[in-house]
């Protein structure tokens, strides 16, 4: 994370993978979910998606990005490569609604190159190679987003299609076409819907994230803040009845928080360690304060050096 933004990176190992069950390499894009509560939902009302029996059954995605008309047109059955026959490829581009779910969209040609890292750019993690970045500028600093990136395929489409081309007179012709895509006629005659893999429940899956945007690391301490200050329930941060957040801001990439009362009750401490990221959020539980603290004032001593910040509590009953 930075300032104002969110760089979400991922790897292109679904475009690598075939169908468990016909085989066919039918990658055809990404989706990117966005959600303000940790994926309770991934969307306001209006990203709500209704059947035509109203009822839900998704969410849009936040951003979506597909293969392009003419690398769908290239792409081959049975390899993620371009290098096949004709017959062996999908000769055609994949877009707009799904034909079977239309509530759906299948993508937009938009291409892969937006998103897709230069050779040089791409980032090895635990022996993983990261070669696509979203940058997200659309948040607020200090604020917990939850993102998810899944991969969609094509779906199975039919064996055969049929088109109607006017003679004139009134009079049609009916052209029966093979569909390459579908070479083993899976399906047949009908085929099958788009699916895409999980959005993930936890930050235990690989393609669930939680992330806080904020600054960087930095080593002058006059710079640490803690927000929100005045903390007034509730504040802007993911919140429950039973759960209260409240941040520290700028701190160096390692140090130790103490948090006091006026009386001068160690309350707990915390220690922070982390090269990416300069925040952290020292109180998790409504239990911990409501337990031990019985004062509104509070100083934090980050122990990296000494500074001294005051945080005004402010309780109301209603909550507390």
């Amino acid at each position: 994370t930075g300032v104002g933004s969110v760089s979400i990176y991922w790897d292109d190992a679904a475009e690598n993978s075939s169908d468990v069950l016909t085989g066919y390499y039918d990658f055809e894009g990404y989706k990117i979910y966005k959600s303000l509560d940790g994926g309770s939902t991934w969307g306001s009302a209006s990203d709500r998606i209704y059947d035509v029996d109203g009822l839900f059954v998704g969410w849009r995605p936040y951003k979506q990005f597909d293969l392009s008309a003419e690398e769908d047109s290239l792409y081959c059955v049975y390899s993620n490569d371009n290098n096949c026959e004709k017959n062996q490829r999908r000769n055609h581009s994949i877009s707009g609604p799904d034909p079977y779910f239309p509530w759906f969209n299948l993508g937009y040609d938009t291409g892969l190159d937006i998103i897709r890292l230069d050779e040089s750019d791409w980032k090895v993690v635990d022996g993983k190679t990261y070669k696509y970045m979203f940058i997200d500028e659309d948040v607020v600093d200090g604020i917990e987003y939850t993102y998810s990136v899944v991969s969609y395929d094509m779906g199975v489409e039919p064996t055969y299609v049929t088109t109607y081309h006017p003679i004139g007179e009134g009079q049609f012709e009916t052209v029966i076409d093979t569909n390459f895509s579908n070479p083993n006629e899976w399906a047949n005659p009908e085929g099958y819907a788009s699916i895409e893999n999980s959005k993930g429940t936890t930050v235990l899956d690989r393609n669930f994230l939680q992330v806080y945007p904020g600054v960087q690391p930095q080593e002058n301490l006059n710079n640490v803040n803690i927000v929100p200050n005045p903390y007034r329930a509730r504040s802007q941060f993911k919140e429950t009845e039973f759960e209260r957040k409240i941040r520290f801001t700028n701190l160096p990439q390692k140090c130790k928080i103490s948090i006091f009362s006026l009386s001068g009750e160690l309350i707990f401490e915390i220690s922070h360690n982390d090269p990416f990221s300069g925040n952290v959020m020292p109180f998790p539980r409504r239990g911990t304060i409501t337990r031990r603290c019985t004062f509104r004032k509070y100083h934090a001593l980050p122990r990296c050096g000494i500074i001294t910040r005051r945080l005004i509590f402010i309780k109301f009953n209603a909550l507390f």
